[in-house]
């Protein structure tokens, strides 16, 4: 696995940072996840996170940016992200939607998962700094798992149809 940049040595801590603009920086942050691809292989950009990152989806939380990217590494291979769209709700928190498709290493490696819709909501701090994400999907994790195994069975959900992401 590629060693990750460390979120400690890029984030500027200086009194004088400027805080971005709320839609100017979840448009930028956007625009980084798409590029990046953090959201699938867990390469973050450490100048939008603050270093007590906390993580949430609905089978995992993580405290730190340290851990998330790690995990983010280990959990998913060969994925793909497409930012659809990005909200802003308050000053201080937006969300991303965005649709994942590609290969999970859980429970064992290389299960295929069928494309589907991640909504990340973010908090902002003071800094400008994002200091939460809690990630929400479009269909349940049971529903993932036995798609990958048994796509026969009646009543799962459809995969999601590709994206062009207007952030790419």
């Amino acid at each position: 696995m590629p060693v990750r940049q460390s979120a400690q040595s890029a984030n500027p801590r200086s009194a004088n940072r400027v805080v971005p603009a709320p839609r100017l920086l979840a448009d930028e942050f956007t625009r980084a996840f798409q590029r990046t691809q953090w959201g699938v292989n867990g390469r973050v950009e450490p100048k939008f996170f603050d270093d007590n990152f906390v993580f949430r989806d609905p089978d995992v939380t993580t405290n730190g940016i340290q851990a998330y990217s790690k995990g983010t590494g280990a959990v998913l291979s060969n994925c793909q992200a497409d930012a659809i769209d990005v909200q802003l709700f308050e000053p201080d928190r937006f969300a991303i939607r965005w649709r994942i498709a590609g290969t999970a290493n859980v429970p064992f490696p290389g299960l295929r998962i069928k494309p589907y819709i991640v909504t990340s909501t973010f908090t902002v701090n003071s800094q400008g700094l994002v200091d939460s994400e809690t990630d929400s999907f479009s269909i349940p994790t049971w529903d993932l798992l036995l798609s990958a195994v048994a796509p026969w069975l009646p009543g799962l959900a459809p995969p999601e149809p590709p994206v062009q992401s207007p952030y790419a």
